[in-house]
């Protein structure tokens, strides 16, 4: 395996895992609130249903991006 090889699927995983476990701790210790001063009161009702709506499924797409590229297997 080469160089690019090892930085694409062994290092970039352990480094998207660290600043996820990293956004999930800072929430549950408080110390990120989830809701912004423009989602709370100056955008439609629909925004405010869309935008993290929105956020989550990018990072479900990623995450299963990410999860079905272990599991295809190589080919050639």
């Amino acid at each position: 395996m080469n160089a690019t090889g090892v930085l694409l699927w062994v290092i970039l995983p352990y480094v998207y895992l660290t600043l996820v476990a990293g956004v999930i701790w800072r929430c549950l210790g408080g110390q990120i609130r989830l809701d912004h001063a423009l989602i709370r009161g100056t955008r439609a009702p629909l925004a405010r249903l869309g935008s993290p709506m929105f956020h989550f499924g990018l990072l479900a797409v990623a995450g299963t991006a990410g999860f079905m590229g272990l599991l295809i297997p190589k080919t050639g």
